[in-house]
């Protein structure tokens, strides 16, 4: 039997409301009165087009032990689909019938308590950026929300506008709306945009040259953006605070706070949403 290392990211979405003084105030989403509403009715009413791909809920079920939230979503596939390898070399795609799609799963815990997101980091699911559009699009208001994950702010706290930087190495989902304006990681990715990828990596280094680093502060800041930024997805930077200390790779984005669990599978016993959601509570 083998084992995966699966992690949970803590998130909290946040939207604008105008205040007394007709200023906009940031205000915390509590989804448990929209998740009340969608429970009580047929769900497949929630299938949304993301990104010109279906989304839609299979599971929102309220675990009342514990006033939490259980959440299955679905991204259904209809490019690309994965194939069958047989054991004497042969392979073929997998054809469905009119219907039927290949779906990734993503599974959710919302504590309904304190307004805490659990997301299952899936490279095959939901990013971030998705499930925002997805959770907007079951509000009639299309309100303007935007995430914020939990972080423990241990390694940002490394990353110091003085220090010695070798490499820095970011992946960006590509999304711009998730990028502050102008702002040095906005010019970097917007300049990407004309390709259409779903994916931009970005190395920064110095390559064999031992004697040259990268400039801090310019650098500094822009790892700064890319960690506040939920379009990235993999941050990872090579520091020393001084030419008499060691270099350190540190990966930023394993600074978020999250649950983090071991689990066994195999063909007979796979990895399901009801195993995962079972070992995420038990973890959290």
């Amino acid at each position: 039997m083998k084992r995966k290392s699966i992690q949970f990211d803590y998130l909290q979405f946040f939207y604008y409301k105008e205040n007394k003084s007709g200023a906009m105030q940031e205000k915390l989403l509590d989804l448990a009165p929209l998740l009340q509403q969608i429970s009580k009715k047929d769900l497949a009413n929630t299938c949304r087009m993301i990104d010109d791909e279906e989304h839609r809920m299979q599971i929102c079920r309220h675990d009342e032990e514990n006033n939490f939230w259980e959440i299955q979503l679905l991204r259904q596939r209809e490019e690309n689909l994965p194939g069958i390898s047989y054991e004497d070399g042969s392979y073929e795609l997998i054809n469905l019938p009119d219907g039927q799609y290949i779906a990734e799963s993503s599974s959710i815990l919302y504590d309904a308590n304190k307004s805490i997101i659990l997301f299952q980091r899936n490279r095959y699911g939901y990013t971030i950026n998705a499930l925002l559009a997805y959770i907007r699009s079951l509000y009639r208001s299309n309100p303007d929300l935007h995430a914020k994950p939990i972080l423990k702010r241990n390694q940002i706290k490394k990353i110091k506008d003085d220090i010695i930087y070798r490499k820095v190495i970011l992946v960006s989902d590509g999304n711009l709306d998730a990028v502050k304006p102008n702002s040095s990681l906005f010019k970097i990715l917007s300049s990407f945009g004309v390709y259409q990828g779903q994916y931009v990596t970005v190395e920064i280094g110095m390559g064999h040259m031992r004697k040259r680093n990268l400039n801090s502060a310019p650098t500094a800041e822009l790892i700064r953006q890319a960690y506040k930024s939920n379009s990235t997805t993999f941050l990872q930077a090579r520091i020393a605070e001084n030419k008499d200390t060691r270099i350190e790779t540190i990966d930023l984005l394993n600074d978020r706070e999250s649950v983090v669990f071991d689990i066994n599978y195999s063909r007979e016993k796979p990895i399901t949403h009801d195993r995962l959601y079972k070992e995420c509570k038990n973890n959290y």
